[in-house]
């Protein structure tokens, strides 16, 4: 019997306005009132997810940084964290200003970047629509590897973002035999790097853990490469129809698009409501 539900954001959950559609609540309230559980694991920074975890009333923990925190919600306290180490993230910060791609990092609550892109825009856009304690905190910083050299931080994500995926494979190629990270992607203009230890299924399944729950009673919504690993782990791993063919074909059930209230869809073929 499923339990728990968890979903990814972006391309999943949220439709192509950055918005929950209205059927996507209802169907979110009616988890709650059938007993189940409900939570979303993102790649957005922590700040970024609990704006839309307090729109949505969650009260389980959440994911965020693509499995580099989890945040209990109720209670208003970080439950886990792993942040990259430290020379770990200096070189690839150094790595980055041999290639022409725009840097996003992220801890805990704070956006740091070396570029206002599109990317960046999205958040200072949403800042101005809501209050001041739940802006995500951006900070432009042109050099992040001098930065961060003189200004140690946990850092949980490292972002590196180009119109040109042929440049982001070749900086996947370089980082690829370094064993204490982990790369994925959760767009074609994206790379992001996390501690080796680090991805949604392991967050996923240390949030089964803590609510007590069997794996095979998980339900993970997604749609994109970093969405993988948890689709395989969860009793039943749902695709969108707007993913990709490899995402498709590590999930066991395919649900419409974000933009046709794929979520909803997705439940009320599984859970019959």
């Amino acid at each position: 019997m499923y339990k728990l539900i968890v979903s990814d954001l972006d391309g999943t959950l949220l439709n192509d306005c950055d918005q929950v559609s209205s059927r996507n609540r209802e169907t979110i309230a009616r988890l709650f009132e059938n007993g189940y559980q409900f939570s979303i694991a993102t790649g957005r920074i922590l700040s970024s997810a609990k704006i839309i975890a307090a729109d949505l009333d969650l009260k389980d923990p959440i994911i965020a940084c693509n499995g580099a925190v989890i945040y209990d919600f109720g209670q208003k306290k970080t439950l886990y964290k792993q942040p990259i180490q430290e020379i770990d993230a200096l070189n690839i910060l150094k790595l980055a200003k041999s290639f022409d791609v725009s840097l996003n990092v992220y801890d805990e609550n704070t956006y740091f970047t070396d570029k206002i892109a599109d990317n960046v825009l999205k958040y200072i856009e949403k800042n101005k629509t809501v209050s001041q304690e739940n802006q995500v905190e951006i900070r432009l910083i042109p050099d992040l590897y001098a930065y961060f050299s003189s200004n140690p931080h946990e850092l949980l994500k490292i972002q590196f973002n180009s119109p040109k995926r042929d440049t982001l494979d070749k900086i996947a190629q370089i980082l690829s035999d370094q064993e204490a990270i982990t790369v994925t992607s959760s767009w074609s203009s994206n790379l992001e790097i996390m501690h080796s230890t680090v991805s949604k299924a392991s967050a996923v399944a240390k949030l089964a853990s803590i609510l007590n729950i069997n794996h095979r009673d998980l339900i993970c919504f997604g749609d994109h490469e970093n969405d993988i690993p948890m689709l395989k782990i969860a009793g039943m791993g749902v695709a969108m129809a707007n993913a990709s063919d490899q995402v498709k074909n590590s999930a066991n059930h395919v649900t419409s698009a974000n933009t046709d209230d794929g979520f909803a869809f997705g439940i009320q073929e599984l859970l019959s409501f």
